[in-house]
């Protein structure tokens, strides 16, 4: 396919769909990458993550329960807290109803996210209370795994344990899946 402004065109000529924008301001990210964390607590993001990243010059970090860093550019991380928001009577799987003079689920957000600074190498330093909050141990192997609109930090032991499940509910998701057609019906 040749490029024909911003819509593709096909060999015959036809312009092929365009691909739909994300929200996000850049494409999904993707792939598992493996790194080491540094004694000091820097990680480098891989050249295939690191665009959006160096571009907004920041991240935010999210703890997952003792499992793993997310992190978000901050233009996703604040359409994240949007979306997340707009339903703060949900506050978890559980339908557990929080009273709105309790708690601002937005501050909440934002205080367990740290913005932290990233490099024009890719490079950013992990603050030592979320690293103890997931049990990350320096200098220890870790994987990048991208997850649409964010990417996971994962210790690579644990990751390594979660990923052998997904091998296997991906094999169950293409069971009996025969291609893409090759027609339109």
């Amino acid at each position: 396919m040749a490029a024909r402004g911003d819509a593709e065109v096909t060999e015959s000529g036809a312009q092929a769909p365009a691909r739909s924008s994300s929200v996000l301001s850049h494409e999904p990210h993707s792939g598992t990458y493996r790194t080491r964390l540094e004694s000091n607590g820097r990680i480098v993001l891989p050249s295939a993550l690191r665009g959006p990243f160096v571009a907004e010059g920041a991240c935010h970090l999210l703890a997952r329960q003792g499992r793993c860093l997310l992190l978000y550019t901050p233009s996703a991380f604040d359409h994240f807290v949007d979306v997340v928001t707009k339903n703060s009577s949900v506050i978890d799987g559980e339908s557990r109803v929080v009273a709105a003079v309790e708690i601002e689920p937005r501050a909440m957000l934002y205080r367990a996210a740290p913005r932290v600074s990233v490099d024009k190498q890719a490079r950013l330093v992990i603050p030592q209370e979320q690293r103890e909050r997931v049990g990350f141990q320096v200098e220890a192997e870790m994987v990048l795994a991208g997850a649409i609109e964010r990417v996971e930090l994962w210790q690579a032991s644990s990751y390594d344990e979660i990923d052998q499940r997904d091998q296997a509910s991906i094999d169950l998701l293409l069971n009996g899946f025969n291609g893409l057609p090759t027609r339109e019906t």
